[in-house]
């Protein structure tokens, strides 16, 4: 994780800020073995540039891209969360965690859930 100094007002104002449209997805219900792909909105409401600085899946089963790795203030991308299905049953919930450099929000966790049938 990355460190990030105490701040003062100014600095606090003028900080690059992610704002997410939402952190999970249900796809609902597949056929094991289907893929699903989602992409998760990210803007930059603040003044600095916000950088995607990795992610990192709870299974291999998750794959992911980004539009791009650095959001220009005012700007939106995209990270694009694809999951495979294949041997797998029942409910299901999969996360990816997204590094940033946002002081206020360092990690977010995205999710990708819903109900897979044989």
């Amino acid at each position: 994780m990355e460190f990030f100094p105490v701040m003062t007002a100014d600095d606090s104002a003028n900080m690059q800020k992610a704002r997410w449209i939402e952190t999970s997805y249900d796809y609902g219900r597949i056929k094991q073995g289907n893929k699903v792909t989602h992409n998760f909105s990210i803007s930059n409401d603040g003044k600095r540039n916000l950088y995607i600085r990795k992610t990192k899946s709870s299974c291999g089963c998750l794959k992911t891209s980004a539009t791009t790795d650095t959001i220009a203030p005012g700007a939106t991308g995209y990270i694009t969360i694809e999951f495979d299905s294949y041997n797998k049953e029942g409910k299901d919930s999969r996360k990816m965690n997204v590094f940033l450099n946002d002081p206020a929000s360092p990690e977010i966790i995205l999710e990708m859930k819903g109900e897979i049938e044989k």
